[in-house]
């Protein structure tokens, strides 16, 4: 069941995306949803929207902090 239109789930995960995209500019795109899939603890062709906006908000946070010396 959607919480929320599907539309509008559909529209703040390509600007996931996009952020993600623009500081990961050598990645392919099918290579970088692939890779937040993962990251979600889905495969490709399971992960829903939101588990893919939740794992884009994961890789934008990890890629602010800086690593530690």
């Amino acid at each position: 069941m959607l919480d929320r239109p599907l539309a509008e789930t559909r529209a703040e995960l390509l600007e996931a995306l996009q952020r993600v995209w623009e500081r990961d500019r050598d990645w392919r795109l099918g290579s970088l949803v692939e890779h937040l899939a993962a990251l979600s603890g889905a495969s490709l062709y399971e992960a829903e929207d939101e588990q893919l906006i939740a794992a884009a908000r994961t890789r934008l946070i990890e890629q602010a902090v800086p690593p530690s010396p």
